[in-house]
């Protein structure tokens, strides 16, 4: 069992709150799933259908639903396998076209892309390279239900004959048996649909102007003005509701139709410890939002922006090199095949070759061309906080990385919050995932929750890794600072990341020419957070108390490192930590601000395996 090591900064946590378990009626039964290289699956299903499943591990539950999942929705789940795969237009025709509910304002009108655009498009961004990345970070429960879900759909087709299949696939060659590779690229989908995906035709379509133009046509009217639906979780506790129980309403603004629905299904781990009832997206053997005993969780459709388009100047010379750090660059060039049946059945082929940049791919719709002087890339912005450092770490250490509320992906509740609530926040995760203890590395505020976690709940915390953290409250002085760099970000995003930008990152990472991507992505992270976002994620930790006095029961190893440039919290406040707590040890990093992960992820990664080694 790798030792579990939680980063909390900029990620991704899941709204969770802890409720009483709901009971399930069970009517009807269903045969286990006949023998074969996982365990059986005992099924059953309610008096609408909904499956509740048994098994002795986390493969057989997989497989169970696999099966059942087959047989109540073989047709559209075929489809959106053979959409993944980019093979549309060898079955469907090239002149045939994929409703997408995400691609261009869509939602919830479904925006026809004609089959040879999804296929290249999909050929390029969900290959067998990009699904065994997923399956090297999932984890063991994911992996199981992962290969029981492929074994169970894949035993359905064998046993149910073309003939004997639902009548929109009856005896249709499409209907084809899935890989797991087809299901970690299925997660994939799910997590880019508001981002690259609602540009994958303009992706797929964008070529040189020496090449043949096919220009992608996209109404993206909701994606400029104001987004249609965010979405939201209500949760009642038991002081709450008039029946001795708890409730949850879950209310993601998932189109009701489609492979982008919500099935319903239970899976219980006999002798395990997972039993869990809720609902996924189609094509997902784990749930997206449910309950088990202690604990319901949702998921949200958030309204931020998480795109980016760039505008590059290109060589004169050659379209496909771009400027960058003051000289041009080749563009990366990727060839992609695809078979196409033609109107008359003739099967032919057709290559394209896409075009990517250190920003992103390139794309070509509407306003965006692609010219001799001028093209168009799409940066995807996500969390990256501590991308590079749990690269480095991930192989010997179970990383979790999350948002803190209102920062990244988590939401901004409309009551407010402050340091001691995320502190319970951070506890409220380690408990979901029944963690006892951790080796607590905490960024800025993440820094100030460590040490309240640490001084409060020692059992908790395994050693502490402090970075551009501190204890004390700020002054008054760089209070009104903060604020007025609040108010100018509002007014004017672009001078508002001027003057963060500084406070958050050192001299070697503002100057260095390499790293012109990777800064790029942090200043537009910056411009595309909304300012209500950013005033509620800034103002509970510059308004926080001063905790110095719990410095002395913080008695787990501490090791604090801080950039010698740290606009916010510099080497005078890591002092004052180290001074704070027994034993404690310090790191000043030259040149680094206040993001160490993001500036220096190699020396970062060293420091912190060093010291957990160490114990």
């Amino acid at each position: 069992m790798p030792e579990r090591l939680t980063h909390s900064a900029l990620a991704s946590l899941a709204t969770a709150m802890a409720l009483g378990a709901c009971a399930t009626t069970i009517d009807g039964v269903v045969p286990p799933v006949p023998e074969a290289s996982v365990p059986a699956a005992t099924v059953r299903l309610t008096e609408y259908g909904v499956p509740h499943m048994r098994a002795p591990d986390y493969a057989g539950l997989g497989r169970g639903y696999g099966y059942v999942f087959a047989e109540q929705n073989l047709c559209m789940a075929a489809d959106l396998f053979l959409s993944l795969r980019g093979e549309r237009s060898k079955y469907l025709g090239a002149d045939g076209v994929r409703l997408d509910v995400f691609a261009g304002a869509g939602f919830p009108t479904p925006t026809p892309v004609p089959n040879p655009l999804s296929d290249i498009y999909f050929k390029a961004t969900y290959s067998e390279a990009t699904a065994a990345a997923m399956e090297a970070d999932a984890s063991e429960a994911v992996r199981g239900l992962t290969s029981g879900f492929v074994a169970g759909y894949n035993e359905f087709l064998a046993q149910t004959p073309p003939e004997e299949r639902p009548e929109a696939c009856r005896g249709a060659e499409w209907v084809l048996p899935i890989t797991e590779a087809d299901l970690y690229n299925r997660y994939r989908l799910l997590a880019l649909l508001e981002t690259s995906h609602v540009l994958s035709p303009a992706i797929a379509s964008a070529q040189p102007p020496s090449a043949p133009q096919e220009q992608a046509t996209l109404d993206l009217t909701y994606h400029r003005d104001e987004p249609i639906a965010g979405s939201n979780v209500i949760a009642f506790g038991q002081d709450a509701t008039d029946f001795d129980g708890s409730f949850v309403f879950g209310n993601p603004h998932f189109p009701w139709f489609g492979e982008n629905r919500l099935n319903a299904f239970h899976l219980r781990y006999e002798g395990g410890d997972y039993d869990v009832f809720g609902s996924s997206s189609y094509g997902f053997p784990f749930h997206n939002i449910g309950f088990n005993e202690d604990l319901a969780w949702s998921v949200t459709f958030s309204t931020d922006t998480r795109a980016v388009i760039y505008a590059l100047e290109l060589d004169p010379s050659d379209p496909t090199r771009y400027m960058i750090d003051g000289a041009y660059k080749d563009m990366t060039q990727t060839s992609v095949e695809i078979d196409m049946t033609l109107p008359d059945g003739t099967l032919t082929s057709q290559t394209r070759t896409l075009y990517e940049t250190d920003f992103g791919p390139l794309i070509t719709f509407g306003p965006f061309n692609w010219t001799d002087t001028q093209a168009f890339a799409l940066f995807d912005v996500n969390s990256r906080m501590n991308a590079e450092v749990i690269a480095r770490l991930k192989d010997k250490y179970r990383c979790i990385s999350f948002d803190w509320r209102s920062q990244g992906r988590s939401g901004h509740p409309l009551g407010g919050h402050d340091v001691d609530m995320l502190a319970r926040d951070g506890l409220a995760l380690l408990d979901h995932l029944s963690i006892q203890a951790a080796h607590w590395v905490g960024v800025s505020i993440g820094g100030v929750v460590g040490v309240r976690l640490a001084a409060e709940f020692g059992d908790r915390v395994r050693s502490l890794i402090l970075m551009g953290a501190t204890s004390e409250k700020e002054s008054l002085a760089k209070l009104e600072r903060y604020e007025q760099v609040i108010g100018l970000h509002a007014n004017d995003p672009v001078a508002g990341a001027d003057a963060l930008m500084p406070i958050l990152f050192g001299s070697a990472f503002l100057g260095d020419p390499s790293l012109e991507a990777t800064r790029a992505a942090a200043r537009a992270s910056i411009e595309q957070t909304d300012a209500e976002r950013m005033a509620r994620a800034i103002t509970p930790i510059i308004r926080r108390t001063d905790i110095q006095h719990l410095l002395a029961y913080v008695r787990c190893p501490t090791l604090i490192v801080v950039g010698a440039e740290d606009g916010a919290n510099g080497p005078d406040r890591a002092s004052v930590l180290r001074a704070g707590i027994a034993g404690a040890s310090l790191e000043i990093l030259p040149g680094v601000g206040h993001s160490p992960p993001i500036e220096a992820p190699d020396s970062v990664a060293e420091l912190i395996g060093a010291f957990v080694e160490r114990g």
